[in-house]
C-alpha cells in the first residue's frame, strides 16, 4: 500500500473528501494519490496545516504520518466530525471543551 492510501485510511477519508478538505481538484488529488504527480510545496503545506500530516512522511514515506507524531484514529475521527459540523455546533463544542479543560485545571 502506498503512503497516500495509508494516509487516507488513517484519516478515514475518500480521495474526494481529502480533496474537499484541502480545497483541491479531485483529479489533482487522484494524480497525487496514484503517485503520478508530486504535490507542490504549497500543497504539502496545506496537508500539514489542515490535516496535521507530516511533510517528511509525505515526501519520503518515512517517519510519523502526523506532524504531532500521533497516528491516533480518535484524532482523525474528531477532525472528520468537526468538518461535518455547522458553525453553531463548532462554537458550542468549543465552549464545552474549554469548560471541561477549566474543570481539569481546578
Amino acid at each position: 500500500m502506498d503512503k497516500y492510501k495509508i494516509v487516507l485510511e488513517k484519516l478515514g477519508m475518500t480521495q474526494r473528501q481529502f480533496a474537499a478538505a484541502l480545497c483541491l481538484d479531485p483529479g489533482q488529488v487522484s494524480r497525487i494519490v496514484n503517485e503520478k504527480k508530486e504535490p507542490s510545496d504549497s500543497t504539502y503545506l496545506l496537508m500539514q496545516e489542515k490535516l496535521g500530516l507530516n511533510i517528511e512522511y509525505l515526501k519520503t514515506g518515512q517517519g510519523a504520518i502526523f506532524s504531532d507524531g500521533s497516528n491516533d484514529p480518535l484524532r482523525s475521527e474528531l477532525k472528520r466530525l468537526i468538518k461535518e459540523m455547522s458553525r453553531e455546533e463548532i462554537i458550542a463544542t468549543t465552549a464545552f471543551v474549554k469548560y471541561l479543560k477549566g474543570l481539569q485545571e481546578e
